[in-house]
């Protein structure tokens, strides 16, 4: 399955994919949709391309993520609970002010 995609002036294939897919590295298959269109470094305007429709993977692969941005999920589901008793309390004051002042 295809969509149709109109080419502006300046696109590029990864500004394309970036548009189609949210990730600017999945061009290949549009290249590959398009085997007629030149690999110019930018378009024209007007060309007419064929977009796949592919199933992007939004999620981020965790065992790739350095060992201190990896959150087990359970911490995950804590964080999302914990996260607006933290902001309510920064926006209330509730852990008192610094006057800066040393005595």
């Amino acid at each position: 399955m295809f969509t149709e995609y109109i080419a502006t002036q300046g696109d590029r294939w990864d500004s394309i994919a970036y548009k189609a897919y949210g990730d600017a590295s999945q061009m290949n298959p549009i290249i590959e949709a398009n085997p007629s269109i030149s690999l110019s470094t930018s378009f024209v305007g007007g060309e007419r391309l064929l977009i796949p429709i592919i199933e992007v993977k939004n999620e981020t692969d965790k065992s790739l993520l350095p060992p201190w941005k990896r959150v087990p999920s359970d911490l995950e589901k804590q964080a999302a609970v914990t996260a607006p008793l933290l902001l309510d309390i920064k926006t209330t004051g509730g852990l008192g002010s610094f006057d800066q002042s040393f005595d």
